[in-house]
């Protein structure tokens, strides 16, 4: 039986094993025109942005992707604008819905200088106001249909399987 030569290279493009253009030596190959067209964009697992409170800078986090990520670009930076009752996470997380997508993001301080600004946040999800804990939400992802909510670590965490004892970042599809 005879095999099939892969010919799919010649429709645009050099062979796979030529798409690694070196840096400097000799045979350079000429940018084809498959090796210009724009990537599609990664996932990202790590997101660096600048945590704000009413547009005032509290410190510059670190998110790593607990979750599969999603296809849309991030913002670089976050302004909590709303501050839901953390007891009614159920609720607006969408908890009873399964078909709601959760991309989950650890929360970290990017730098030991941003870390008092992130614990300063973090006190002040607990402490809330009126005594009631509080989760901050931010409105930067709306036009791309997603929610974003900043946990406190905690049991509202926990619903969402994390243990940890960090923030995390739910993005909520709406």
């Amino acid at each position: 039986m005879m095999r099939k030569r892969d010919r799919s290279w010649e429709r645009g493009g050099p062979p796979p094993d030529m798409m690694r253009r070196p840096f400097n030596g000799p045979g350079h190959v000429p940018d084809s025109p498959r090796m210009m067209e724009p990537r599609p964009f990664n996932t990202p697992s790590e997101w660096n942005f600048e945590l704000k409170r009413s547009g005032k800078v509290k410190c510059r986090c670190s998110a790593t992707s607990l979750s599969v990520g999603i296809n849309r670009q991030l913002p670089l930076y976050l302004d909590v604008v709303m501050l839901p009752h953390l007891n009614k996470s159920p609720e607006f997380l969408q908890l009873e819905r399964p078909n709601v997508r959760r991309v989950v993001y650890e929360l970290k301080p990017e730098s030991m200088a941003d870390a008092s600004g992130y614990r300063e946040f973090v006190d002040y999800l607990i402490q809330g106001r009126s005594g009631h804990a509080r989760a901050g939400g931010a409105a930067e992802m709306d036009p791309q249909g997603f929610k974003v909510f900043i946990l406190p670590p905690g049991q509202a965490a926990r619903q969402l399987g994390y243990k940890g004892d960090h923030m995390i970042v739910v993005l909520r599809s709406r």
